[in-house]
């Protein structure tokens, strides 16, 4: 038979007695646990940060240039400077930039410092097109709703 064991406890300032039931030690063996099937350990490779290509320089710009449009040197690298003073100039007024090929440059906050002031930008560049299938020329671009009259043959 179970022991019972009387104990007082406080509930708004009254006191009122608690039973409580005490089981005796059991011999009953404890009931069999179904085994839960464990998934095979995994070894997770350890995530490396992507370490982004170093900085382009203006030198490396210039030669960029030279090589894909041909132009001398001497010729690229004023342009090139002109270019970079503009883009530089409008993003100090806090103008947006949208230039193709660069995408759309947005100036999101920006801040004072002793040596010199950072701009937070945000630049969002199109996806490109996709190409097209051989043989769409002009005639695939017109729209049957052209307005524009081919002309008098």
């Amino acid at each position: 038979m179970a022991k019972s064991t009387t104990t007082s406890t406080k509930s708004a300032g009254e006191t009122r007695p608690r039973t409580v039931k005490v089981s005796p030690k059991s011999t009953a063996k404890p009931a069999r646990v179904a085994k839960v099937a464990t998934p095979d350990p995994v070894v997770v490779e350890q995530s490396r940060p992507e370490v982004a290509a170093p900085a382009m320089r203006k030198k490396e710009l210039v030669d960029a240039v030279v090589s894909r449009s041909g132009v001398k040197p001497r010729y690229v690298k004023p342009a090139v400077e002109a270019v970079l003073s503009e883009i530089a100039g409008a993003i100090a007024e806090g103008r947006g930039l949208d230039l193709p090929g660069l995408g759309k440059v947005k100036v999101q906050h920006s801040k004072k410092l002793s040596n010199g002031d950072v701009y937070a930008i945000r630049n969002r560049q199109p996806k490109p097109a996709p190409a097209r299938p051989a043989g769409s020329g002009a005639e695939a671009d017109k729209e049957p709703n052209d307005p524009l009259a081919e002309g008098a043959k």
